[in-house]
Order: C-alpha cells, then structure tokens, then sequence
C-alpha cells in the first residue's frame, strides 16, 4: 500500500531537485506501511491470507548493498527486561538463516551496468534510549526529528548504509493511523539536506493484536504479544528498505507493492508451542512467527530457501543506553514510505475531501475522485499540482491522507 504525502519543495532543495531529474524516482514521496490485517483483507477483497499476485519488477534504482546496519531507538517507557532481547535477537541472527537467502534474489543494476546482488550480512549495532522527548504523540515529522536529532547530537552514528528503527512503547501513539490504519513503515528522508537516512517506524503492538499480530492475540512464543507481535513488522520494514530504500524506486510489482507487502500476513507452515502460540521460524536461540517474502527468483512467498548461510551474526559488544531530551530543533522534510500491519475494529471510509480549486498548504495532498480513479493532486509552491497513481491503482482518502491501492 502506497500513501502519499508532499515532498516540500523550499525544506528540500537540491534533493527535491534531484529526485525530479531521476527518472526512477517519484516526484512525490511514498510512505511505505504495513497494513492493518482488516485493511488488508479489504483493500485486496479477500477473506483470507494469500500472496498479491504479479510479478515484482526492478525500477532502476539503488539498494542496500553489503554490510547493512540496524540502529533501535527505543523511545517512550522501555525499563530493562521489557522486550529488547527479544528484539535484538532478530537482527543479531537474521542474516544466518534461509530466510535472508530470500532477499540476495534482488539486485541493482545502475547506470547500464552489471547486476550487484544483496548479499548481507545485516548487523545490529546497538541502541539508545529516547525518555518521550517529543511526548506522547508523535506525527510522521516527529518520527523523522526524533532520528534528525539524535543524529546530529552525535547520539549515534551517521550511516548512510542502515535502518534507524524508532521502536515506540505502548503508551505512545503515531497519530498517521498507527494501530488504526498501519503496524509500521519505513522511508528515507535528507538529513541537513544532502544526507540519505533510511529509517524505520514500529510500535508495541499490545492495543491492536487482532489487527497487528493475529494468529498470537492472547499468548506468543516469548511470552510478550505486545514485543514479539513488533517482530514481524520489523522484519517486513527490514526487507522492503534493503530492496527498495529509496520508495519506490528499487524493486516493487506494478501496483507498488514492495517484496514484503506481497506476502503480508502470510505466514506458510505454523507450528504450536505448548503455551498455545504460533510460531514459524527460529533466528537464533528464539522462535518467532514471521510473515513470509517474496522471492524475485520464483515470484511468489516463502519462508526462507536454500541452506543456511555461514555467515556468523555480528553482535555489538557495547549497547548505549541515552535518555535525552534533544535541545536543538530540526527541521527535515520526509520522503514518506511506509509499511506495516495491524488490525482494527473502525471501517474503512472513503471520504472525498473538499477540493480546493486555488491556494493550498504546501505539504498538502488530496484524491480528486476517492474510490473511483486514481488522480490525485498534491500542493507545490502553493498550487495543486495534477498526480496519478497509475498502473490501474484507484486513490483512496482517509482523513487527511490519500493512498493509492
């Protein structure tokens, strides 16, 4: 699923300019989520897990190649033994199992050159802590200068080559339809203007386990639905930002869907653990269950394929712990990618907003038609500028966000 929002032409310059001039890239950024499993089913009129079918196709545009590193902020309430071993495990272990063999069947091929295929390894690197220093409520741009200011305060590295995951706990709400709408997303933005960051939202899932995590609503393989409900969105946002870190220009199927997106909810094989939890899948010493991707070799979902690589997982061997509260205030424009998933009890509504014939907010963007064709304008410079979802997508607005589906 594709959500829309304005790429502020003054706030980004020289990277607006350059995003227009590739060919590749979208003039408007795209926030890529996972969807409620409620949004799922009906945005795809389905009553059951099944994989979107169509081929996944390379846009021309660059990947995560080599050494990828994962950076977690845990922001909000995070005491020690809340979760963070659970989730560390993943990105610890990840690379040493058939399921990253799945990935490696993606490749970029710049400028007319040779293929350069994924090959790994993902290595963790550590994390801090963020004591709610943007409150409770953090809009998309919060997310973004949240990673903004811990980056320039030198709280972690700047790495170009890496996810910065902001992980919420349960108290915090993403008011752009977190638990609502979506699970989690990732996208990129310029940090100072001319620094691609990748990065990544995911949030405790523990209010909306029906929506986010449904096969282990009531108990789950470590005991913690909340935390372990976040794997497999991490997992999802993980892969999709190696095959496609700059939205949507790396690899995606003619509606937009990234690899994981096509194999959302789609879990293969579950097994039963004596507490009753479903799992599939053991990356190191844990079990999880983790939604399957889609393979660029075979086009279509699996769990993992060929043997289990030999690379040794990368654990770092100091873990920094900061409570900050940044002082200095940054101003980044989003280049919006989402994905993740979740379900909720609201229905899904369609409203058409007010269209405004002249003057917009710069920022803004609206469906012309909701539900019934896929134009969409977004405000540039203070005038609509004229969109289209393309590839047969229809636009769809919810509150003030359009999405193309």
């Amino acid at each position: 699923m594709v959500k829309l929002s304005l790429i502020a032409t003054a706030a980004f310059g020289l990277f607006f300019s350059s995003a227009l001039a590739a060919p590749a890239k979208r003039s408007v950024g795209i926030k890529k989520i996972t969807p409620t499993y409620d949004q799922w089913l009906a945005t795809h009129n389905s009553t059951d897990k099944a994989p979107i079918t169509g081929n996944i196709n390379y846009g021309g545009g660059p990947l995560l190649m080599g050494q990828v590193n994962i950076y977690f902020i845990y922001y909000g309430n995070w005491p020690s033994g809340s979760g963070q071993s659970i989730l560390e495990n993943l990105p610890q272990y990840i690379s040493s199992s058939t399921y990253f063999n799945i990935e490696k069947t993606y490749y970029q091929q710049l400028n007319g050159g040779s293929k350069q295929y994924v090959t790994g390894p993902v290595v963790y690197k550590g994390s801090i802590n963020d004591n709610y220093s943007l409150g409770k409520s953090l809009a998309d741009q919060d997310v973004v200068s949240v990673v903004t200011n811990h980056l320039n305060a030198g709280n972690l590295p700047t790495d170009t080559n890496a996810v910065y995951y902001l992980l919420t706990s349960s108290d915090v709400a993403e008011t752009s339809g977190f638990c609502s709408q979506y699970c989690g997303y990732h996208n990129n933005f310029a940090l100072n203007s001319n620094t691609d960051i990748k990065y990544s939202f995911v949030g405790d899932v523990s209010g909306c386990l029906s929506g986010c995590a449904p096969d282990n609503q009531n108990v789950s393989p470590n005991n913690n639905p909340g935390v372990d409900g976040m794997i497999s969105i991490i997992t999802h946002e993980m892969m999709e930002a190696i095959s496609d870190p700059d939205p949507s220009s790396g690899w995606t199927d003619a509606s937009g869907n990234e690899n994981a997106d096509k194999c959302a909810y789609v879990y293969g094989t579950e097994n039963t653990l004596s507490n009753g939890a479903k799992w599939n899948i053991q990356v190191g010493s844990l079990k999880y269950l983790i939604q399957q991707n889609w393979n660029a070799n075979i086009q279509g979902c699996q769990i993992g394929t060929g043997t289990v690589p030999t690379i040794a997982s990368v654990i770092p061997t100091t873990t920094s712990s900061t409570t900050t509260k940044p002082t200095t205030t940054s101003t980044t424009t989003t280049t919006s990618t989402k994905t993740t998933s979740t379900k909720t009890t609201s229905t899904k509504t369609t409203t058409k907003p007010t269209h405004t014939p002249a003057g917009c907010t710069s920022g803004a963007s609206q469906c012309l038609d909701s539900g019934n064709t896929g134009d969409y304008e977004v405000c540039q410079s203070g005038k609509w500028v004229a969109q289209s979802c393309g590839d047969g997508s229809i636009c769809y607005q919810y509150g003030s966000d359009p999405y193309c589906f």
